[in-house]
């Protein structure tokens, strides 16, 4: 999965960077020999020279855009990952303070139940100190 995702994507940036600095043939120099032939051997190696480095300013000039849209790709893709980093952060956190929320709110139940029952067994204590009170009483 992984090599086909890295393939398909140097394809696509390759193909940006090969369509978006494309010569036309109208750009292209051609070097033009006269009809009788008569050009020097300098002139004609002059002519081979400018027409290389022509050529190699063009390489350079697609390998510095393929570069550039490299760079763009790079970027937008980390901006992703942590797009997608915060918004996970983000949403945990949301989640953990729901969860404390909830635990808050079963802690102060449970509070309030305590509460009645302690209440609950300070009047069975009472009623049953009442009790025992009579019942010595009786016995006297």
């Amino acid at each position: 999965m992984r090599r086909k995702t890295f393939g398909l994507i140097t394809f696509c940036l390759l193909s940006i960077a090969a369509f978006s600095s494309q010569v036309d043939s109208t750009n292209l120099r051609k070097v033009n020999f006269s009809d009788d032939r008569t050009v020097s051997l300098e002139k004609a190696q002059v002519k081979i020279e400018a027409e290389i480095q022509r050529v190699d300013e063009l390489n350079k000039t697609r390998f510095v855009d393929l570069y550039i849209w490299i760079g763009i790709f790079v970027a937008l893709v980390t901006g992703g990952f942590v797009l997608i980093t915060i918004n996970a952060n983000s949403t945990a956190k949301k989640q953990a303070i729901e969860e404390l929320e909830k635990l808050k709110g079963t802690i102060d139940g449970l509070e309030a139940k305590t509460i009645s029952i302690q209440a609950q067994l300070n009047e069975a204590q009472t009623t049953l100190q009442i009790f025992e009170s009579l019942k010595k009483k009786e016995n006297e």
